[in-house]
């Protein structure tokens, strides 16, 4: 009998979940009979392409023609987007992936962009995030007066965390070897203009 069970990786999404509470990843599953009350949400809808909009933005700040070199990983099928993605890191010199899919299961991300330099033998990790942010806040580097991070701010760090420790390094590293790991979060807000307010930078141990 034809097993058509369809394969279920632990996402950033997912991974959001779990963090709010780890009974959500079960709720989550449409299978399992919960209905998202949120899934036809115009406001929360208006929100993501909001971010999406950010993310478009993003790729010009790393590549000078995004669009007509195809930098972008299309394909929502796990397969399908990381046969793409490993064809395109397997191109010589410096590569810009936007989208990139990796899987080291059970973990599976989309990182926002992904540059792969195999001339100097280097790879960046970058998480795009849309949101307003402080000059405070960026010279205390998203910590509170207590000297840890601050609460609003745990999110987008834990995506970096969740991207680079999971499955990120184990598929990069079969790229090929590597000197230089790296990994970032870009702040864009929009009450300045669309303007990046902030790279924070988080080395990764590989």
């Amino acid at each position: 009998m034809l097993n058509t069970t369809k394969k279920r990786y632990l996402t950033k999404s997912r991974f959001k979940f779990a963090l709010e509470c780890p009974t959500k990843l079960h709720y989550a599953v449409e299978a399992n009979g919960y209905f998202d009350k949120n899934k036809n949400n115009d406001f929360l809808q208006a929100l993501a392409d909001g971010g999406n909009q950010v993310g478009e933005l993003a790729k010009f700040k790393y590549h000078d023609d995004p669009i007509g070199q195809n930098i972008t990983i299309e394909p929502l099928e796990y397969e399908l987007a990381l046969e793409q993605t490993k064809g395109k890191l397997s191109q010589p010199g410096r590569i810009i992936v936007a989208e990139a899919a990796l899987l080291h299961a059970p973990f599976f991300v989309r990182a926002d962009i992904l540059i792969q330099d195999k001339n100097a033998k280097t790879i960046d990790l970058i998480e795009v995030k849309s949101k307003s942010v402080t000059d405070e806040t960026v010279t205390a580097r998203f910590k509170n007066r207590s000297n840890r991070f601050d609460s609003g701010w745990l999110w987008p760090l834990h995506m970096i965390d969740f991207e680079t420790s999971a499955p990120a390094l184990p598929f990069l590293k079969e790229c090929g070897p590597m000197k230089h790991w790296h990994s970032s979060l870009v702040i864009t807000s929009w009450r300045r203009t669309g303007k990046v307010r902030c790279e924070f930078d988080m080395p990764i141990s590989g």
